[in-house]
Protein backbone atom coordinates (compact mmCIF):
# COMPACT_ATOMS: atom_id res chain seq x y z
CA UNK A 1 0.00 0.00 0.00
CA UNK A 2 2.83 2.45 0.79
CA UNK A 3 4.28 1.89 -2.64
CA UNK A 4 0.92 2.14 -4.41
CA UNK A 5 -0.56 5.09 -2.47
CA UNK A 6 2.62 7.11 -1.98
CA UNK A 7 5.66 6.20 -4.09
CA UNK A 8 3.66 5.59 -7.27
CA UNK A 9 1.30 8.57 -6.84
CA UNK A 10 4.16 11.02 -6.25
CA UNK A 11 6.70 9.31 -8.51
CA UNK A 12 7.42 12.36 -10.71
CA UNK A 13 8.17 14.66 -7.78
CA UNK A 14 10.08 12.04 -5.82
CA UNK A 15 12.12 11.14 -8.87
CA UNK A 16 13.13 14.78 -9.36
CA UNK A 17 14.08 15.59 -5.76
CA UNK A 18 15.06 12.23 -4.27
CA UNK A 19 15.25 9.09 -6.39
CA UNK A 20 17.45 10.38 -9.21
CA UNK A 21 19.66 12.69 -7.07
CA UNK A 22 20.39 9.73 -4.77
CA UNK A 23 21.23 7.33 -7.58
CA UNK A 24 17.95 5.44 -8.09
CA UNK A 25 17.49 6.28 -11.75
CA UNK A 26 15.01 3.62 -12.87
CA UNK A 27 11.68 2.33 -11.59
CA UNK A 28 13.29 -1.07 -11.15
CA UNK A 29 15.93 0.39 -8.83
CA UNK A 30 13.32 2.33 -6.83
CA UNK A 31 11.02 -0.68 -6.49
CA UNK A 32 13.94 -2.94 -5.66
CA UNK A 33 15.11 -0.61 -2.90
CA UNK A 34 11.62 -0.40 -1.43
CA UNK A 35 11.29 -4.18 -1.54
CA UNK A 36 14.66 -4.49 0.19
CA UNK A 37 13.55 -2.12 2.98
CA UNK A 38 10.12 -3.68 3.45
CA UNK A 39 7.07 -1.93 4.86
CA UNK A 40 8.13 -2.62 8.47
CA UNK A 41 10.98 -0.12 8.05
CA UNK A 42 8.34 2.65 8.01
CA UNK A 43 6.03 1.36 10.75
CA UNK A 44 7.58 3.25 13.69
CA UNK A 45 7.56 6.48 11.69
CA UNK A 46 3.89 6.06 10.80
CA UNK A 47 2.91 5.41 14.43
CA UNK A 48 4.95 8.40 15.63
CA UNK A 49 3.33 10.82 13.22
CA UNK A 50 -0.19 9.42 13.56
CA UNK A 51 -3.05 10.85 11.54
CA UNK A 52 -2.85 14.53 12.52
CA UNK A 53 -0.80 15.53 9.48
CA UNK A 54 -1.78 19.19 9.74
CA UNK A 55 -0.62 19.35 13.36
CA UNK A 56 2.62 17.61 12.44
CA UNK A 57 3.26 20.09 9.63
CA UNK A 58 2.48 23.07 11.87
CA UNK A 59 4.91 21.78 14.47
CA UNK A 60 7.63 21.42 11.84
CA UNK A 61 7.03 24.97 10.65
CA UNK A 62 7.02 26.45 14.16
CA UNK A 63 10.21 24.57 15.05
CA UNK A 64 11.95 25.86 11.93
CA UNK A 65 10.78 29.43 12.55
CA UNK A 66 12.04 29.27 16.14
CA UNK A 67 15.47 28.08 14.98
CA UNK A 68 15.66 30.78 12.32
CA UNK A 69 14.69 33.32 14.96
CA UNK A 70 17.58 32.19 17.13
CA UNK A 71 19.89 32.71 14.15
CA UNK A 72 18.28 36.09 13.33
CA UNK A 73 17.81 34.88 9.78
CA UNK A 74 16.48 37.57 7.45
CA UNK A 75 17.07 35.92 4.08
CA UNK A 76 14.61 34.64 1.54
CA UNK A 77 12.12 31.94 2.43
CA UNK A 78 13.29 28.38 1.85
CA UNK A 79 11.18 25.57 0.40
CA UNK A 80 11.44 22.41 2.49
CA UNK A 81 10.07 19.19 1.03
CA UNK A 82 9.24 16.74 3.81
CA UNK A 83 9.10 13.29 2.23
CA UNK A 84 9.33 9.59 2.89
CA UNK A 85 12.37 8.47 0.96
CA UNK A 86 14.43 5.35 0.41
CA UNK A 87 16.37 5.39 3.71
CA UNK A 88 19.63 6.49 2.09
CA UNK A 89 20.12 9.91 3.74
CA UNK A 90 18.45 12.30 6.18
CA UNK A 91 18.40 15.92 4.96
CA UNK A 92 20.06 17.62 2.01
CA UNK A 93 19.92 20.49 -0.47
CA UNK A 94 19.23 20.06 -4.16
CA UNK A 95 18.00 21.99 -7.19
CA UNK A 96 14.35 21.78 -8.22
CA UNK A 97 12.72 23.91 -10.90
CA UNK A 98 15.62 26.34 -10.88
CA UNK A 99 15.65 26.91 -7.11
CA UNK A 100 17.62 25.51 -4.19
CA UNK A 101 15.41 23.42 -1.93
CA UNK A 102 15.83 21.34 1.21
CA UNK A 103 14.62 17.76 1.34
CA UNK A 104 13.91 16.19 4.74
CA UNK A 105 13.49 12.41 4.80
CA UNK A 106 11.14 11.35 7.59
CA UNK A 107 12.21 7.72 7.64
CA UNK A 108 15.64 8.81 8.87
CA UNK A 109 14.01 10.20 12.03
CA UNK A 110 11.21 7.65 12.56
CA UNK A 111 9.01 10.70 13.21
CA UNK A 112 10.95 11.59 16.39
CA UNK A 113 10.74 15.36 16.86
CA UNK A 114 14.00 15.58 18.79
CA UNK A 115 15.80 14.10 15.79
CA UNK A 116 13.85 16.35 13.45
CA UNK A 117 14.89 19.40 15.44
CA UNK A 118 18.55 18.36 15.22
CA UNK A 119 18.32 17.99 11.45
CA UNK A 120 16.47 21.26 11.03
CA UNK A 121 18.89 23.17 13.25
CA UNK A 122 21.79 21.94 11.13
CA UNK A 123 20.10 23.00 7.92
CA UNK A 124 18.91 26.35 9.29
CA UNK A 125 22.49 27.27 10.13
CA UNK A 126 23.44 26.50 6.53
CA UNK A 127 20.75 28.94 5.35
CA UNK A 128 22.08 31.64 7.65
CA UNK A 129 25.68 31.10 6.55
CA UNK A 130 24.81 31.02 2.86
CA UNK A 131 22.88 34.26 3.33
CA UNK A 132 26.05 35.96 4.56
CA UNK A 133 28.55 34.56 2.05
CA UNK A 134 28.75 34.94 -1.72
CA UNK A 135 30.42 31.60 -2.46
CA UNK A 136 28.54 28.29 -2.47
CA UNK A 137 29.18 26.83 0.98
CA UNK A 138 28.79 23.24 -0.28
CA UNK A 139 30.84 23.20 -3.47
CA UNK A 140 33.42 26.00 -3.45
CA UNK A 141 36.30 24.53 -1.40
CA UNK A 142 36.97 21.74 1.08
CA UNK A 143 37.86 24.31 3.73
CA UNK A 144 34.57 26.15 3.29
CA UNK A 145 32.57 22.93 3.41
CA UNK A 146 34.36 21.73 6.56
CA UNK A 147 33.71 24.96 8.43
CA UNK A 148 30.11 25.23 7.19
CA UNK A 149 29.34 21.69 8.33
CA UNK A 150 31.24 22.17 11.58
CA UNK A 151 29.34 25.34 12.45
CA UNK A 152 26.01 23.70 11.61
CA UNK A 153 26.82 20.67 13.76
CA UNK A 154 27.91 22.88 16.63
CA UNK A 155 24.73 24.92 16.37
CA UNK A 156 22.80 21.66 16.74
CA UNK A 157 24.74 21.09 19.95
CA UNK A 158 23.72 24.53 21.19
CA UNK A 159 20.10 23.68 20.44
CA UNK A 160 20.26 20.21 21.99
CA UNK A 161 23.28 19.78 24.29
CA UNK A 162 24.25 16.44 25.73
CA UNK A 163 24.48 14.24 22.64
CA UNK A 164 27.57 12.46 21.35
CA UNK A 165 29.68 14.09 18.64
CA UNK A 166 28.61 11.30 16.30
CA UNK A 167 24.97 12.37 16.73
CA UNK A 168 25.72 15.94 15.70
CA UNK A 169 27.87 14.88 12.74
CA UNK A 170 25.69 11.94 11.61
CA UNK A 171 28.52 9.44 11.54
CA UNK A 172 29.28 6.22 13.47
CA UNK A 173 31.23 6.65 16.73
CA UNK A 174 34.17 4.81 15.15
CA UNK A 175 34.51 7.65 12.62
CA UNK A 176 34.86 10.19 15.42
CA UNK A 177 37.54 8.05 17.05
CA UNK A 178 39.39 7.68 13.74
CA UNK A 179 39.54 11.46 13.34
CA UNK A 180 40.83 11.88 16.89
CA UNK A 181 43.45 9.18 16.36
CA UNK A 182 44.58 10.62 13.01
CA UNK A 183 44.32 14.30 13.86
CA UNK A 184 47.87 15.11 12.78
CA UNK A 185 47.36 13.58 9.35
CA UNK A 186 44.19 15.58 8.77
CA UNK A 187 45.62 18.76 10.26
CA UNK A 188 48.32 18.71 7.60
CA UNK A 189 46.01 19.27 4.60
CA UNK A 190 46.18 23.06 4.33
CA UNK A 191 47.32 22.92 0.70
CA UNK A 192 44.11 21.10 -0.21
CA UNK A 193 41.64 23.31 1.65
CA UNK A 194 41.48 25.94 -1.09
CA UNK A 195 40.24 23.49 -3.72
CA UNK A 196 37.41 20.99 -4.09
CA UNK A 197 39.82 18.15 -4.93
CA UNK A 198 38.98 15.97 -1.94
CA UNK A 199 35.36 17.01 -1.46
CA UNK A 200 33.92 13.54 -2.09
CA UNK A 201 36.58 11.85 0.04
CA UNK A 202 35.62 13.97 3.04
CA UNK A 203 31.87 14.26 2.63
CA UNK A 204 30.44 11.52 0.41
CA UNK A 205 28.75 8.47 1.92
CA UNK A 206 30.41 6.34 -0.74
CA UNK A 207 33.66 8.03 -1.81
CA UNK A 208 35.48 6.60 -4.80
CA UNK A 209 38.90 7.42 -3.34
CA UNK A 210 40.54 8.21 -0.01
CA UNK A 211 42.93 11.03 0.81
CA UNK A 212 44.40 8.99 3.68
CA UNK A 213 44.51 5.19 3.74
CA UNK A 214 41.72 3.78 5.88
CA UNK A 215 39.86 7.10 6.16
CA UNK A 216 36.16 6.45 6.81
CA UNK A 217 33.46 8.25 4.81
CA UNK A 218 32.28 11.67 5.99
CA UNK A 219 35.29 12.45 8.18
CA UNK A 220 35.04 16.06 7.01
CA UNK A 221 31.98 16.56 9.20
CA UNK A 222 33.85 15.46 12.31
CA UNK A 223 37.08 17.29 11.52
CA UNK A 224 35.12 20.46 10.75
CA UNK A 225 33.12 20.15 13.97
CA UNK A 226 36.26 19.70 16.09
CA UNK A 227 37.99 22.63 14.41
CA UNK A 228 34.94 24.83 14.97
CA UNK A 229 34.62 23.73 18.59
CA UNK A 230 38.28 24.57 19.18
CA UNK A 231 37.89 27.98 17.52
CA UNK A 232 34.70 28.93 19.35
CA UNK A 233 36.17 27.94 22.71
CA UNK A 234 39.04 30.37 22.14
CA UNK A 235 36.93 33.34 21.04
CA UNK A 236 34.10 32.53 23.48
CA UNK A 237 31.34 32.84 20.88
CA UNK A 238 28.43 30.64 19.80
CA UNK A 239 27.95 29.11 16.37
CA UNK A 240 24.74 31.11 16.09
CA UNK A 241 26.80 34.30 16.34
CA UNK A 242 29.54 33.26 13.93
CA UNK A 243 27.61 32.08 10.90
CA UNK A 244 29.47 34.49 8.62
CA UNK A 245 33.02 33.78 9.81
CA UNK A 246 35.56 33.17 7.02
CA UNK A 247 36.63 29.55 6.92
CA UNK A 248 40.32 30.49 6.83
CA UNK A 249 40.07 32.01 10.31
CA UNK A 250 38.68 28.79 11.74
CA UNK A 251 41.07 26.40 9.98
CA UNK A 252 44.23 28.46 10.60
Amino acid sequence: RIQHDYFDVHRELLDAIHFSPKGFTTSQEVNGRFKELGHRRFTKMLYSIGTDFTGFEERLISTTERLLGTLEYTGTEQDVYVIVGLDCTNIYSTQFRGSQITVLCLEATDGDFDVLELLLSHECHHWKRQQQLSNNIFTSTVGERMVSEGLASYFSQEVQPGHEISDYCYVPPDTVQWVVDNWNLLDDIHDDLNSSRWMAAFFSRNPSEQMVDGMPPRTGYVFGYLKVRQFLSVIQKDASQMAGIEWNAVMA
